[in-house]
C-alpha cells in the first residue's frame, strides 16, 4: 500500500513537472500535482481501509 501511495504521488509530481516545463511556468503544476497525488492517495487508502474493516 505504501509503494502504491508513493507511486501515485510521484506520478502526479512528474506530470506537474512536465506541464511546468511545457508551459514554461515555475513550480505551479508541481505543487498542484503533489497535492492532487496526496489527496488521491489518501482517498484510496481510506477507501481500502474502510472496505477491509467491513469484511
Amino acid at each position: 500500500m505504501a509503494s502504491q501511495m508513493g507511486a501515485t504521488i510521484g506520478l502526479f509530481i512528474f506530470i506537474g513537472f512536465k506541464l511546468d516545463a511545457w508551459l514554461e511556468t515555475k513550480v505551479i503544476f508541481v505543487l498542484v500535482g503533489a497535492l492532487m497525488g496526496v489527496g488521491l492517495s489518501l482517498y484510496s487508502f481510506i477507501k481500502q481501509a474502510l472496505s477491509e474493516n467491513e469484511s
